[in-house]
This record gives structure tokens, C-alpha cells and sequence, in this order.
């Protein structure tokens, strides 16, 4: 049995200290797989009507820092870039 999760980061509102505590977060060393997938915008969602949604300039930096941290760790994958 393995066990896999999914985290999106970069939603709206999303706190500094959020974003660095689950990047962090030892927890996550019992998973299998972790894919941490970029927030996207979808027409209709609460979310989308947000207006406290990162800049681009955090969003890229978010995802910058967890494609670093990705390649250290064995079991993380950024949902955005997965092959199918």
C-alpha cells in the first residue's frame, strides 16, 4: 500500500508563514508521493472571486522554492509538470 497526497499552494490568502510551514512540515515524510500543484484560477469558485491573491511575483517565487525543494526529496512532484 502507498500512500499519496496533494497540496496546492500559491491559493489566495495564502500566509508566508502557511506556505513555509507545510514546505516544511516533517509530517509529510510518511507519504509516498506528495504533489504540490500551483493554485489556479476556475471560473465559478469562491477562489476565483478572491482579492487577496498573490502577486505574480510571489506566486513565481512560491513556485521556484518548491521545485528546489522537490529535487532534494524523493517523493515530491509539482503537479503542473507532470508528464501524462
Amino acid at each position: 500500500i502507498e500512500m499519496h497526497t496533494d497540496i496546492i499552494f500559491g491559493y489566495p490568502s495564502e500566509t508566508k508563514r502557511e506556505f513555509y510551514d507545510y514546505s516544511k512540515n516533517n509530517n509529510l515524510k510518511m507519504f509516498d508521493l506528495i504533489i504540490y500543484s500551483p493554485y489556479s484560477d476556475r471560473k465559478g469558485t469562491l477562489s476565483y472571486l478572491s482579492k487577496d491573491k498573490l502577486s505574480q511575483k510571489e506566486f513565481d517565487y512560491r513556485l521556484n522554492f518548491m521545485r528546489k525543494l522537490c529535487k532534494k526529496q524523493t517523493n515530491c512532484m509539482i503537479g503542473s509538470e507532470i508528464k501524462k
